[in-house]
């Protein structure tokens, strides 16, 4: 049994790789297959153990054969290309196509000594405008270095979407950008009429400024803005500014310090309509400082008939009037043809109350429109559409989106008459049919744009060619009626 055991354990042992002892010698023959005692590596000899060929190869590989019939390939070393090895210049070049407060930016910086010492190059930091992501992570230390070698020279800045801005924040960059022109502080949310007092104070040049969306700035702040650069502010989007609603007669008071306002935006979301403080009293002392207003924004306000014959009256110049959701009528769109020849742009979107005949008075007072939308103006039944058609020779879009009535007659009198028609949007339209949407394109060619979706007596195939009932809440019951 003994010797049995030790037999066992010597065969193992000359089984194992370097399992002979160091003075035995191999006793291999010539065409024996026993194993060199070079080093093994899951089943392939080492090439170190291997005579090397002496002859030229053809390969760029060299190839030797073990007596155990197996090949070993040596790859010849090759240099890799690397980012790194380019010249400074060269390098440089491409990372200035990255945005210094992009992530991808700040991630370059700790990926090796050599470009982190390309990333601190001045060059990547003159910047004339700049852009914080909104909702992302960016760092304050590199949004400093941008300000501290742009400098004088920063005249756009756009702080979108940043919620972390705060009065502090804005202190510091209005500290750096004395000759800042355009400023951007939408729906950043912790602005208030401190914020107003900074901008004031130090960008004494600043011509546009949006602070919509803005809850805490109220009318007041606002007043005391304009009466520190009432001279150079151009445009002013006011939009959703919730703090309207504690002091809005101080809004009144712009009337004596937007002499220069050039765009007014004080309208309000949809969502929101039933807060808008904006009265028929308040717009007309508003705009009797702003003579020179060239657009204006109304939206979801309480403005009624009244507030467009203020309007008509104290801004001839008018050119873009945006008034969805307003209180309108034909007598408000009368005020409108008669003081506005001007008017190029014109978006009465959800005026449910507006009908063909005050259509027909803005197409026989305003010549120059350019763009119609009368979006869910269920009223409008097609009289008034060919008079537009007829008198505004400059028209290139026209939106009828969801006007339920407007007759198939007017629909192809607008997409012949108007020859510089590029768009037309007849999106739920119960009255279109195929052979009048075949005969505008035939006429017009390749050049105007119908849009026909949920219109069902164009039938496109599948669900696309039903026709939907649906109001914004997704909770709202939908009805649809499939093309017959």
């Amino acid at each position: 049994m003994f010797v049995r055991r030790w037999l066992h354990k010597r065969r193992v042992r000359d089984k194992r790789p370097g399992g002979r002892k160091a003075d035995e010698a191999p006793t291999a023959e010539r065409g024996s297959s026993a194993k060199p005692t070079g080093e093994q590596t899951a089943g392939i000899i080492s090439a170190r153990s291997l005579p090397q060929p002496s002859g030229p190869v053809a390969d760029a590989d060299a190839v030797t054969n073990s007596t155990s019939n197996r090949c070993v390939v040596q790859p010849t070393p090759r240099q890799r290309s690397n980012l790194c090895n380019l010249p400074d210049e060269l390098l440089l070049r491409i990372v200035s196509f990255i945005y210094p407060l992009d992530k991808t930016f700040m991630c370059l910086k700790l990926t090796c000594k050599r470009l982190h010492a390309i990333t601190e190059d001045p060059t990547l930091y003159q910047l004339t405008t700049l852009t914080v992501p909104s909702r992302c992570l960016f760092s304050f230390a590199v949004l400093q270095r941008v300000l501290d070698v742009s400098g004088e020279a920063l005249i756009g800045l756009d702080l979108s979407g940043c919620e972390d801005i705060t009065n502090y924040t804005l202190f510091r960059i209005a500290a750096h950008c004395g000759k800042l022109k355009r400023l951007s502080l939408s729906r950043c949310k912790q602005i208030t009429n401190g914020g107003l007092k900074v901008i004031g104070s130090y960008l004494t040049q600043l011509q546009e400024l949006d602070v919509s969306f803005c809850p805490f700035i109220t009318c007041a702040g606002v007043v005391h803005l304009f009466k520190m650069i009432g001279r150079t502010l151009v445009t002013i989007n006011l939009n959703d500014c919730l703090g309207f609603r504690e002091d809005p007669h101080r809004l009144v008071s712009l009337a004596f310090f937007c002499s220069s306002l050039r765009h007014l935006s004080v309208g309000w979301s949809r969502d929101l309509v039933k807060l808008n403080p904006l009265l028929d009293m308040d717009l007309d002392r508003l705009t009797q400082g702003c003579t020179q207003l060239e657009y204006l924004d109304v939206s979801h306000s309480h403005s009624t008939n009244g507030s467009m014959q203020s309007i008509a009256r104290n801004c001839p110049v008018l050119t873009t009037l945006i008034a969805r959701q307003c209180f309108l009528q034909d007598t408000g769109l009368e005020h409108i043809g008669q003081g506005m020849n001007k008017l190029e742009w014109l978006d009465l979107t959800d005026c449910w109350y507006v009908t063909d005949a005050g259509l027909g008075s803005v197409a026989s007072g305003c010549p120059r429109l350019r763009v119609v939308i009368l979006t869910r103006c269920h009223e409008i039944r097609g009289t008034g559409v060919v008079k537009v058609a007829a008198g505004c020779l400059q028209l290139e879009k026209f939106v009828l989106k969801q006007c339920f009535r407007v007759d198939d007659h007017a629909i192809e009198c607008l997409g012949l008459s108007a020859q510089r028609l590029r768009h037309l949007d007849l999106s739920c339209n119960q009255n279109v049919t195929v052979e009048t949407v075949r005969k505008i394109r035939e006429a017009r060619g390749g050049g105007l744009s119908i849009v026909t979706d949920g219109c069902p007596r164009v039938p496109r195939g599948g669900a696309a060619s039903r026709f939907l009932f649906s109001k914004n809440d997704s909770n709202c019951l939908m009805v649809w009626e499939t093309a017959v």
